[in-house]
């Protein structure tokens, strides 16, 4: 490919192998559609991948273009942060990014006896995995991922993560069933839940607030990638 495809060299062990070109830091213009098509795709060729790959449907059906339109709905409804689709400015048809594709692929068309959000959790934790990988073979710096909780009471806990105060009386009954663990010790008359049992039920019980905070991570890394030659956010003035 010449001087026209310039790369700094990423490797990638995570999800495919086979996406060499997109898991490295790609800095100039890609010299052919093949390329391009590792970097966003549109309606059409999205399903045809997908035909290669002989996906189907939970029901076993091959997946139409009704389908695939639902799937990318509900993508941008739990996901809209990740930018995954483009806007409308010269086309009237969208693309999605391929970190997008990877996701109806593995996530939506995938696992069917697997509950989304547990789908979700996991894909997300194996995407921020690539993103380290990748930064640490290359010497780029990054934060790590943290839950940056503390020490809260039941109302603090209900507020932080958006539920009832009984909810939270019944994740801790949940914490302390499973890990055979006292937590009812108050300060000042209330009771404290210490940053383990709140790490333990965000993670197993409040997935939804878990998976937030997921991909708000993922995102940090997402911008990261950009600056450092990464395509994210471009669709080469296609769109």
């Amino acid at each position: 490919m010449g001087d026209i495809y310039k790369t700094k060299n990423i490797q990638k062990g995570v999800i495919e192998p086979h996406r060499r070109y997109y898991d490295r830091l790609v800095i100039g213009v890609p010299s052919s559609e093949d390329i391009r098509k590792l970097i966003f795709m549109n309606y059409k060729e999205i399903l045809e991948d997908f035909q290669k790959r002989k996906m189907k449907t939970k029901k076993g059906a091959k997946i139409s273009h009704t389908d695939l339109r639902y799937a990318i709905q509900v993508m941008n409804e739990k996901h809209s942060s990740c930018r995954w689709q483009s806007e409308k400015i010269k086309k009237r048809y969208y693309y999605i990014q391929y970190e997008g594709v990877i996701w109806l692929r593995e996530v939506y068309f995938s696992g069917y006896e697997s509950k989304l959000i547990d789908k979700d959790v996991v894909w997300f934790r194996n995407r921020i995995q690539w993103y380290q990988q990748q930064f640490d073979k290359n010497n780029i710096e990054y934060p790590k991922f943290e839950l940056k909780i503390n020490d809260m009471t039941k109302k603090e806990l209900s507020i932080y993560l958006n539920k009832s105060v009984i909810t939270i009386e019944n994740g801790l009954r949940d914490y302390e069933k499973a890990t055979g663990e006292n937590i009812r010790k108050y300060e000042d008359g209330e009771l404290k839940i210490n940053e383990a049992a709140i790490e333990w039920m965000i993670k197993n019980k409040f997935k939804n607030k878990y998976l937030q905070l997921l991909e708000d991570y993922k995102m940090l890394l997402t911008e990261i990638y950009k600056k450092n030659g990464g395509y994210y956010d471009n669709f080469l003035g296609r769109n």
